[in-house]
Order: C-alpha cells, then structure tokens, then sequence
C-alpha cells in the first residue's frame, strides 16, 4: 500500500486547522487513551525484504477533544514481531502527533478517522542483522468508539503506521527500505473534567 506522505501531512494539518478553528459544541476536554493489540503484515520493503510473522502492539496517548467532532493527541506506539526467517525480531518504537475527526451517528456508537505524523525508529534485533534507524513515521488510523459512562470509553480501532527510508546495518546483508504495519487495536479512553 503507498501512501502519499503529502497527503498524509495535508490531512494531518486540515484537521488540526480546522479543530483549531471550529465551532465549540462542547467544552474543551483532556484524555488519555491506552491500546493493545495485534500487529500483521510488517515488512521493510527492500532488495533484501524483510517480513515478520504476525505480533503485538501497545500504544499510550494523552490529548485534547476540542469540540464535538475535532481531537489531537501526541502518542507513543511499541510494535513487536518475530520475523518470518532467522531468529530475529522486528521492534518499531514512534512517536506521533495524531488529528481525528469523530462522526456523529445518533447513536452511541462514534467512528473516527484519523491521520498522524511523526519519527520512528525500527530495529532488527537478533538476527543476521543486529542494528536499528530512525526514520520519518505515518499514520492513518479508523475505527469505533462507545461511551461506558461520561469517562470512560472503549474503542476498536485499525492502523496503517509506515516510517521511511530505514537503514539497518552496514554489511552486504545490510537493510535499506520502507517499514510499514497493520494492527487492530482494543482500548479505553479516560476523560479528564466535567
């Protein structure tokens, strides 16, 4: 899947624009939100790909709902997978900064869309290659949320994360490509305030 980083920058940055300046419906509220889940098709597309079998996945984030449909938050992912030859694993650690828009069913179900930019760092630990780089991180994220009480809420949600052009090692079996994932998250959010 190729996804464009300018599109990537462009949605991130219309979001966060247009929840700064959009109509409060409701009043500013900060959150935390915690993940976990599994993680699938993890590969760094290069002329020697590496590919990893299906793993986990947490994340933290801390946030601000700016009005009824409008949120950003700052993240931090953890992904960890076996990979598919060798005895080696694939860890990916980034941190995102995270626009959402949240759509309004009638219902108590709320889906969102979400669009994030960030660094990331992917490292090969333990096989023929034993070395990591940082590289710039993506994300486009989508999924539904449910209200248990005016606190707390639940939320299964589904994630694309790419970091570009990584480059892990320095020998002939050395890495130079792009990292990407899915996952499929469950978590809760807690709201802060009245």
């Amino acid at each position: 899947m190729k996804v464009s980083l300018a599109s990537v920058a462009a949605f991130t940055g219309l979001a966060l624009a247009g929840a700064a300046h959009a109509q409060s419906t409701i009043a500013p509220q900060w959150y935390v939100r915690g993940d976990v889940g599994g993680a699938y098709q993890d590969e760094i597309n290069s002329s020697s790909k590496v590919k990893a079998k299906s793993g986990w996945t947490v994340d933290a984030a801390a946030g601000r709902q700016i009005d009824s449909h409008f949120r950003a938050e700052g993240e931090l992912i953890y992904s960890d997978d076996k990979a598919k030859v060798g005895n080696g694993w694939v860890k990916v650690l980034a941190g995102l900064a995270n626009g959402y828009y949240d759509f309004d069913t009638g219902t108590k179900l709320k889906p969102y869309i979400g669009a994030g930019v960030g660094i990331g760092q992917v490292k090969l630990d333990g096989g023929a290659v034993h070395d990591d780089d940082t590289g710039f991180a993506y994300q486009l994220l989508t999924g539904v949320a449910y209200p248990i009480n005016d606190k707390l809420s639940a939320q299964v949600g589904y994630r694309y994360l790419g970091v570009n052009d990584v480059k892990i090692g320095s020998r002939a079996d050395a890495v130079r490509g792009d990292y990407h994932d899915q996952a499929v998250t469950f978590g809760l959010t807690y709201k802060f305030g009245s």
